[in-house]
């Protein structure tokens, strides 16, 4: 593959990343959802800010 179009998507995905971790404190399941993802409510949440997060990296919203 083209190394610098992995290297920029490894930058990128890192920024996603940070901001997902400074939103949330972690990017773990166990740590945001409890042991096994039992708070499915709030992964759905996490899912969707996840999908916030990527949004407003492209210019979408």
């Amino acid at each position: 593959g083209d190394t610098g179009t992995r290297e920029e998507n490894y930058r990128m995905v890192r920024e996603l990343v940070a901001e997902f971790k400074r939103r949330h404190g972690s990017v773990f399941c166990a740590t945001l959802c409890g042991p096994a993802g039992k708070d499915r409510k709030r992964c759905r949440k996490l899912v969707e800010s996840a999908v916030e997060i990527y949004a407003d990296y492209l210019g979408w919203q």
